[in-house]
Order: structure tokens, then sequence, then C-alpha cells
């Protein structure tokens, strides 16, 4: 059972889930503006001159832009669908690592993917292991010392799949996973279990172990 800690979390998750759904519809109205106005601009400029090259930049900051907003507000947005498919697990988890690498203030922690599970595919509902993944990542990284790196591999055990995520701790931390209670219910809901580990030079190795369709 949730104790007070855990429900204030769920609360203020659940709030910023909202105001982050609000912000992305908000940014993206002038944001269509601005590529639209950019890109009639564009029609006009010499090509190969200095305002065709700032417009064309302007463009591409513009697209990664919406991009970025997609993929947030596709995180924040309820999902309307809760029933099981087969889901390849490490495509999953190639687009849950680049969202982190894109959206993520811990610039200076780099993370290093690597996939060895033979392209396994699970059973579960997309939305609630992708949030599963972006928490596991989110969680290791704001953990691990400036300049340090996140190590998340797949990796086939018998007729299970494991998301491996090791970090190294911030001096003074505890070590532990701080939202592996509130990411429990979401593992379970994708059949799998999250067991968060002491690892190798005081660091940590949480793992999300999944059946294999």
């Amino acid at each position: 059972m949730a104790d007070a800690d855990d429900l204030l979390e769920l609360g203020r998750l659940a709030v910023v889930g909202r105001l982050t759904r609000g912000v992305v519809h908000e940014l993206n109205n002038p944001l269509f503006v601005v590529l639209t106005l950019a890109e009639l601009l564009s029609r006009d400029a010499v090509p190969g001159s200095p305002a065709a090259g700032r417009l064309a930049q302007l463009q591409e900051s513009g697209a990664e832009l919406r991009s970025l907003l997609g993929a947030l507000g596709e995180v924040a947005r309820a999902p309307r669908e809760l029933s099981p498919e087969a889901v390849a697990v490490a495509p999953l988890l190639g687009e849950a690592v680049e969202l982190i690498r894109r959206a993520t203030l811990r610039k200076d922690v780099e993370i290093v993917e690597r996939c060895d599970d033979g392209g396994a595919v699970v059973t579960a509902v997309p939305s609630l292991l992708r949030l599963a993944l972006l928490g596991l990542l989110a969680e290791a990284q704001e953990a691990t010392p400036e300049g340090g790196t996140v190590e998340v591999a797949t990796q086939r055990r018998g007729d299970r799949v494991a998301v491996v995520v090791r970090w190294a701790c911030l001096p003074g931390a505890d070590g532990s996973a701080a939202g592996d209670r509130l990411l429990e219910p979401v593992v379970a809901g994708c059949g799998g279990t999250l067991l968060t580990t002491a690892a190798a030079a005081g660091g940590r190795e949480a793992v999300l172990s999944l059946p294999v369709r």
C-alpha cells in the first residue's frame, strides 16, 4: 500500500502530467504560426543567401521542437487503450533513451545503450511499458554524478527479457531508485517485475524483467 510520501508524489505527477499536456498544446499553436511564416518567407528568399540560411535554420529548429513536443505530449497523455499487445522491447527502449537524451536537463550524464535480446517481443500495454522505461532512466540519470554514465541494456534470459539499468550514485545518496515503489504498479501492469540492487563500486542496478511472448 502506498504511504503518504508515495501518495504525494503520485498527486504531484498527476498535476505535472496535466500541466504538461496544456503547455504542449499552448506551445504548438504559436509554433505552427512561426513555421508557416518561415515557409512562406523562404519561398521569396534568394537561394544561398544569408536570409535563406537563417530561415532554413529556423525551420530545422522548429521541426525539432515540434517533434520533441509531440513526444512529451504522448508521454503525458492518459492512455486511451490499456489492452496488452505484442511489443518489441529494444525499439521501445531506444525511443525512451532518445526522449530522455533530448528532454533532460542532465546533459552531463551520458546514456550508453546496448541491445542483446534477439528481438524479444513481450505482451504489454505499450504506454505502460514506455512509462516504466522512462521512469527507470530518469531516476538513474538523476542519481548519477556529474560526468557519469548510465548503462542500459536488454538481455534475453531464458523465457524472459531483462532491461538492465546500471548507474553510479551521487556522494551521500542512499543509492536507491526513489521511484521504485511508484513504478511497481506500472511494471506489474506489464506483467513484469522490478528489482533494484547494489552494483560494483557503490553503484546500483535495476532489472526490469518481462516474460517473452
